[in-house]
């Protein structure tokens, strides 16, 4: 097959739903012109994070902002490595934790083969224990029971450092008694009792924006704003916190101007549209905006704002900030990214359940449904906290001493997005991602698919040399394109940006770009089959291929031997050189009328002497760059995780917030109590 002159015929583009799975990620930072920012990124620069925020990490975590800078990008990268392992790996992900003090993810695995996974994307890891997926049906089952303890379980959380579930009793002898009565639920279960009341944070005292019926003089509470966010209309709306919903007579949300007493008559914000508070241990609602644009940014709370750069999911030991409109910016740590909060008290005389993630961020009345991030990415939103009686951020266990805050937030990767039809984090607009082809790649004839991934909803325009298309990405960001007719051998260059509108605003991106080759088809491996666990250090290697094309065997980027295929298309070689026990990776090309074709590709493990698969052979990063990925060109060599920082998940949307701020006000509200009458809060 010879060269010929790239089609000029038109592209063809095809919204792809739900089209980008875990394994089709790869590393795109070679796929980003150096003015563009890529759209997966979870750097932190120390430039965003604000003075207020300083301030909070150097009183609460004790760090500068500079390393606080460093460590949260480290922490965001390694969340969006874990999630990529737990859809990889799935049984045999033990779960992830962050290490702040050297950097570093840490993972566990049930298996050899899913550790060599992790080690070659930098984590430390160990293996052994029960599956996350194990701990997470333990948790359940025993949330379950505790919710016919009579109140006497405060909570149910997996710890993911002891592969354990920890159940958390209420202070007193009857509950203390629970401790032996705790059911077998297959995984090791450790009990203490609380510290101190859980309870959702208040909706009173301070500003944010008011909740009630200007109509009828009745504002019930105070909170938060969270998350701007829209919908695949592009109408604008916020994140907010559940509870923060009054009834459907107080459902209207009122502007509270920063640092200004309130007067009447307050200025209409939005309504309330999606609430989910209570059912199915959900704690998030939506306000839908009404005549006001939104911005992806966060208040700062000295009149100015600074924008996010990214939404990763909570990992425990995790160092966040909280930004509430009563205290402001607070810091700590996550100790447990999946609980389950049993029995809090809502200040109505309810109890209900909520699932979160939990953290030593001080929490107060007020801050209810404002953000938590990690520097400048996004992560969740406040929900309740555990306190005494008469409030405040000092608290104290049962015996008076003094103890870290504990609160409670709802993530947005698990405990919102997921449960919103068609909503979307309104995030800081970069350049699109092209995840496939990658700069500089060899693509065979048969796989002629442009895809990446962009802010959801937006419209990448893209061209390919002379060629131009558009696509909507769907909810999880996600885009496809695919050429009318196939595209002849020869080189290609691809240039896509993207546009998304927000009620009725215009935010557009730099382009991206990048390079790549279509070659003939990949040959075939049959044999070994992909995944083959072998005592067979020398396997014979056999698949089809064109008739009378040349095929090449590699082995671990090592040429091993050549042979041609038959009249029939069946080729077939031998390996010679013993493999080391461990695993391999074997790849075939074929050479046609001199076209070198795409690459074809099979793990390959051979078992060590006692039979079994050997511990991973690539020492794991440590956080000090002596990583797989070590002094490789334009990568931060302290940053551990790091090496995940190129990999984005559905529903992982870069992105900013935007919030209210203000003082303490001084205001009378009234509160529905259990028994329908009016009470002053």
């Amino acid at each position: 097959m010879s060269k010929a002159s790239p089609s000029r015929g038109l592209l063809a583009a095809a919204l792809s739903a739900g089209v980008v799975t875990l394994g089709a990620f790869g590393g795109v930072a070679s796929a980003q012109t150096e003015e563009a920012s890529p759209l997966n990124s979870a750097d932190v620069n120390v430039e965003s994070i604000p003075s207020e925020m300083r301030v909070a990490i150097e009183r609460d975590l004790g760090i500068s902002a500079e390393a606080y800078a460093e460590q949260a990008t480290a922490a965001g990268n390694a969340s969006i490595t874990s999630t990529r392992l737990a859809g990889e790996l799935g049984d045999s992900f033990g779960g992830a934790w962050f290490n702040s003090d050297t950097n570093s993810l840490h993972v566990k695995v049930t298996d050899n083969v899913a550790a060599q996974v992790a080690v070659d994307l930098g984590a430390e890891v160990e293996v052994g224990g029960p599956s996350l997926g194990q701990l997470d049906a333990a948790s359940a089952e025993l949330a379950s029971w505790a919710s016919n303890q009579n109140g006497l379980v405060a909570g149910v959380s997996v710890d993911v450092q002891s592969s354990s579930v920890v159940v958390t009793l209420v202070n007193g002898e009857e509950a203390a008694s629970l401790a032996g009565q705790v059911p077998n639920v297959g995984v090791e279960v450790t009990t203490q009792q609380q510290t101190a009341e859980r309870r959702l944070v208040d909706i009173n005292g301070g500003d944010g924006y008011f909740t009630g019926n200007q109509a009828e003089d009745a504002i019930i509470g105070v909170c938060s704003f969270g998350f701007p966010a829209y919908d695949a209309a592009g109408s604008p709306l916020y994140l907010t916190a559940g509870h923060c919903y009054g009834d459907e007579d107080n459902s209207v949300a009122y502007r509270e101007i920063p640092n200004e007493q309130p007067s009447l008559p307050l200025e209409r914000l939005g309504d309330f549209g999606t609430v989910s508070f209570g059912e199915d241990n959900n704690d998030f609602a939506t306000i839908n905006i009404t005549g006001d644009s939104i911005a992806p940014a966060v208040n700062t709370w000295n009149g100015d704002t600074t924008t996010l750069t990214g939404v990763v999911a909570p990992l425990e030991g995790m160092e966040v900030c909280k930004s509430g409109r009563t205290t402001q910016y607070t810091c700590g740590e996550i100790t447990h990214a999946a609980t389950t909060w049993e029995g809090v008290n809502d200040g109505q005389g309810n109890l209900v359940d909520i699932d979160g993630f939990e953290h030593s961020a001080c929490t107060e009345g007020g801050d209810s449904g404002g953000a938590i991030v990690a520097g400048s990415l996004a992560v969740g939103i406040t929900s309740a906290a555990a306190g005494n009686a008469d409030g405040g951020c000092e608290i104290t266990d049962g015996q008076g001493n003094p103890i870290d805050p504990i609160s409670l937030g709802v993530s947005l990767t698990a405990d919102v997005l997921p449960h919103l039809n068609d909503v979307a984090v309104l995030t800081e607009v970069n350049a699109p991602v092209i995840e496939s082809p990658e700069d500089g790649q060899r693509i065979g004839e048969d796989e002629q698919v442009i895809r990446g991934t962009a802010n959801p909803f937006a419209t990448v325009s893209a061209q390919i040399n002379d060629q131009s298309a558009e696509v909507q990405a769907d909810a999880d960001g996600a885009w496809e394109l695919r050429p009318a007719s196939a595209l002849p051998v020869g080189e290609y260059s691809v240039t896509a940006s993207q546009s998304l509108t927000v009620g009725g605003q215009t935010y557009s991106s730099e382009d991206t770009s990048l390079t790549f080759y279509v070659a003939p088809a990949a040959p075939s491996i049959l044999e070994p089959a992909d995944g083959t666990e072998s005592d067979n250090a020398t396997p014979t290697v056999s698949g089809t291929a064109e008739p009378g094309a040349i095929v090449t065997v590699s082995v671990d980027d090592k040429e091993a031997s050549s042979a041609d295929a038959d009249a029939d298309g069946n080729w077939a070689v031998n390996l010679v050189d013993e493999l080391p026990a461990g695993s391999h990776t074997i790849t075939a090309v074929q050479v046609i009328d001199g076209a070198e074709s795409a690459a074809a590709s099979v793990t390959y493990i051979v078992l060590d002497g006692d039979g079994e698969v050997p511990p991973p052979t690539t020492p794991p990063g440590d956080g000090e760059g002596e990583g797989p990925d070590a002094g490789a060109p334009d990568q931060d060599e302290d940053d551990l995780a790091d090496t995940g920082a190129n990999f984005i998940l559905p529903l992982i949307i870069i992105g900013g917030v935007a919030l209210a701020g203000g003082t303490f006000l001084a205001l009378k509200f009234r509160r529905r109590n259990a028994a329908g009458t009016d009470g002053v809060a």
